[in-house]
């Protein structure tokens, strides 16, 4: 099971997932890895994109 599945499962099983849990390493496989858009990721999260665009920026995670 890819990552980005993992964290949607857990999040449709009722748990609060946090930002706090998304490390660089998490970050880098969802953007770069498995494609996922910042909008994507952020419906996990349930942030602003505009935080995920910044920590990618932050993690130097980029195309």
């Amino acid at each position: 099971m890819k990552l980005y599945e993992l964290f949607r499962k857990r999040k449709q099983e009722g748990e609060l997932i946090t930002l706090e849990e998304l490390s660089a390493n998490d970050l880098e496989i969802l953007f770069i890895n498995e494609s996922k858009s910042d909008n994507m990721i952020t419906s996990l999260f349930e942030v602003k994109s505009s935080k995920i665009t910044y920590l990618r920026r932050k993690f130097g995670i980029t195309i």
